[in-house]
């Protein structure tokens, strides 16, 4: 029997400043930081309640929130650990469940990335990452990048820039379960849309913080190659998805108010 997931064989790699190739291997927790990044590099290491969602990145999993570059985070204290799931759940991982590591460290694509909850107080910043194709074009938000640059030159931390081999997109429909422990549930549906980005929609059941009174939300993107992701959509894409998820309505995989939050969740 495999040993489930233990502290000591995390292996986090040391943050170098330098551009690290596909062929090198790596281990980087990796925070991608939506809102300000100095208030949250200020936050890493303080007694602030809740979880750090984090994704452990390697060379064949390079997968982050969004395709995003982030804060590279210190070997976390082994009680800091709160959940660790090789794929992402949409939030806290419930019920403190801890896939195995090796699982986590599966070669994946790019649009693919696992998740690893930490208390705050547990880690503290070590770097920046920022990804690169190996053409040498940024990835990632601008603005989020200047902000992680800046953050580093301030705090005196290195930037390190991670190659991502591409990944090609889904050939053929499919369906991932992220979550489905009580009340919660969180699958995703993967569309082919052509040959460098396909379309994703999360259909999520529960209950929601930001979107209080509703059960069933659903966010849609579409998806390149690198995993780099956008919410804005065409009126063509969303007809796709519509004609998508309708079919799935019809043969009874999904129900009307999963439709409806489908296209509540479109952003214009």
């Amino acid at each position: 029997m495999k040993a489930k997931y233990s502290f000591t064989n995390l292996a986090v790699s040391k943050p170098l400043e330098r551009v690290y190739q596909p062929t090198e291997d790596y281990r980087f927790l990796v925070h991608v930081s939506l809102g300000n990044v100095e208030k949250r590099f200020a936050e890493i290491g303080s007694k602030r309640e809740g979880v750090l969602a984090t994704s452990l990145v390697t060379n064949r999993h390079q997968g982050t929130f969004c395709g995003e570059g982030g804060l590279i985070l210190s070997s976390p204290k082994t009680q800091s650990i709160r959940g660790m799931s090789r794929v992402d759940c949409g939030g806290e991982i419930k019920n403190g469940r801890k896939d195995y590591l090796q699982d986590l460290l599966r070669p994946a694509k790019t649009s693919e990335y696992n998740q690893v909850d930490l208390t705050f107080e547990g880690v503290r910043v070590a770097g920046v990452m920022l990804k690169t194709t190996a053409a040498g074009r940024a990835l990632g938000n601008s603005e989020r990048n200047a902000a992680l640059i800046q953050l580093a030159q301030a705090h005196d931390l290195p930037v390190v820039t991670i190659v991502v081999m591409p990944s090609s997109p889904p050939a053929t429909a499919r369906i991932i379960v992220h979550d489905d422990s009580g009340r919660n549930r969180l699958v995703t549906y993967d569309f082919p849309y052509d040959d460098n980005r396909f379309l994703r929609v999360d259909v999520a059941h529960g209950t929601f913080y930001h979107s209080p009174g509703r059960s069933v939300i659903a966010r849609s993107m579409i998806i390149d190659r690198y995993g780099q992701v956008s919410q804005v959509l065409t009126s063509e894409q969303k007809q796709l998805i519509l004609d998508k998820i309708q079919s799935k309505v019809d043969c009874g995989e999904l129900d009307i108010s999963e439709l409806r939050a489908v296209k509540q969740g479109w952003r214009s």
